[in-house]
């Protein structure tokens, strides 16, 4: 076996290590499921209050749960999930506090749920300890925008901030979809050189993966430095929407011998 040949197999093992690594610190399929019975459950307890402004609530994921892209964070055996608590007979004219307690004077009200709540900024947060947190953010409709857009509050600022997390899950999962043509030569490869090889997996969903590696790299860059570096790290949506960018860019344009090229590509456009 030449140089060449033994360069390929190294990239297809490196690639298979890193679905492996991928699959390990996401949310298996059995959390998912858990997840998503424990959020149905949350809306119905909401909406099933007496207060009218809570009629009709729904709840649904936002960011990484929704976009499939979740990540466990480092030293913690939890995962964080984030829901939208939309409340349809609501508007920005009502004060972000009011609807703030609105929700969490709800799940108080739950005989499990008031010994596992904490409030967030944008929200409240379920503790369900060694598995995940739920956090939950409430929704008005925003009306200017239309379109399934929100307004999300923001206690600190006392003020409504806009937000469209199905718009931009829509957007995501676009692009995600965008076939990614990769070369058959380093396969034909392997089968002749080093059949079988376990390792030779593809990565499932590049984008999706590709952003749970850079958050990943994220958590370990900023894992060991100061508080204030640490505040410095750049937040999910920026690493997401950034990739998903690029990834558009250059993922129907060219073929690739792998999918550890297609990364290397696209790191290289982002910061473009």
């Amino acid at each position: 076996m030449d140089v060449t040949e033994m360069h390929v197999i190294q990239k297809r093992l490196l690639v298979g290590l890193l679905e492996w690594a991928c699959q390990r610190i996401e949310l298996t399929e059995a959390q998912a499921a858990l997840a998503a019975e424990r959020y149905g459950t949350i809306g119905r307890w909401l909406g099933n209050g007496e207060h009218p402004l809570l009629a009709d609530a729904t709840i649904y994921p936002q960011g990484s749960a929704r976009h499939r892209t979740t990540v466990r964070p480092v030293h913690r055996l939890e995962h964080d999930i984030d829901l939208i608590c939309e409340l349809p007979h609501t508007s920005r004219e009502l004060q972000v506090s009011r609807v703030h307690g609105l929700v969490g004077n709800r799940l108080r009200e739950h005989e499990t749920y008031r010994e596992m709540l904490e409030p967030i900024n944008r929200g409240w947060r379920l503790n369900y300890a060694g598995e995940f947190h739920l956090d939950i953010t409430p929704a008005v409709p925003d009306s200017a925008q239309g379109g399934g857009a929100v307004l999300v509050p923001d206690r600190a600022l006392k003020a409504w901030k806009e937000s469209h997390p199905k718009g931009y899950a829509a957007w995501f999962d676009e692009i995600a979809n965008i076939k990614v043509l990769l070369s058959q030569e380093g396969r034909r490869v392997i089968r002749a050189g080093v059949e079988p090889l376990p390792e030779d997996v593809p990565i499932r969903g590049p984008l999706r993966r590709i952003v749970q590696m850079m958050k990943r790299h994220r958590d370990q860059l900023y894992l060991a430095k100061s508080a204030d570096d640490l505040c410095n790290a750049p937040v999910s949506i920026v690493l997401t929407t950034l990739a998903t960018q690029a990834f558009h860019q250059i993922a129907g344009q060219f073929i690739y011998a792998d999918e550890f090229e297609l990364l290397r590509t696209l790191v290289r456009v982002m910061p473009q």
